[in-house]
């Protein structure tokens, strides 16, 4: 059952009332590109004046989030909007690993079987996870149905860079 759909169908939209004097009056597109006014940047600051918060000097860009498509798995099923709006991947964080509450460690194992282990460090749990160099895809789907819980936030922490994106892509 999709939740977010159930609980969208469920919002009521009530006009918001308003003084005469707060109304924005909207100006219809022009048939002609030539009729836009041009302004330049100084007169347009001008015209907006200073920031609400003089002490919010920065912006912060998160340019490492990736943006995937999910997968269909058959043509009955639908993605919604997946092409308009596609959904983020994993976000990335400079943070340490041990701040978090739920941890994985990934790193490459010298067998041809994965293993997991669990530990209870304080109030955090984490999950050591060695993927063969073989079959790592079965692997991690395996993995993920044994000690992944839906819904969940993990950290991971990748000891070898390449098996991120194998990763990523089969969770």
């Amino acid at each position: 059952m999709n939740t977010n759909a159930d609980a969208l169908s469920r919002i009521e939209i009530h006009p918001i009332e308003s003084n005469d004097q707060d109304d924005i009056s909207i100006i219809a597109n022009p048939a002609d590109p030539s009729d836009i006014p041009e302004i330049d940047a100084d007169e347009l600051l001008e015209f907006l004046g200073p920031p609400n918060n003089p002490n919010q000097q920065e912006i912060i860009i998160h340019d490492n989030i990736q943006l995937t498509t999910p997968r269909v798995n058959s043509e009955n099923e639908t993605v919604h909007s997946s092409h308009e709006n596609p959904i983020l991947g994993a976000p990335y964080s400079e943070k340490s690993i041990n701040t978090y509450k739920n941890q994985i460690i990934i790193s490459n194992s010298q067998t041809h079987k994965y293993t997991a282990s669990r530990e209870k460090i304080f109030d955090k749990n984490r999950l050591i996870l060695r993927l063969p160099t073989q079959n790592t895809e079965e692997a991690i789907v395996k993995f993920a149905k044994e000690y992944l819980i839906p819904n969940q936030t993990y950290c991971i922490f990748f000891k070898d860079p390449e098996l991120e994106s194998t990763f990523i892509r089969n969770i």
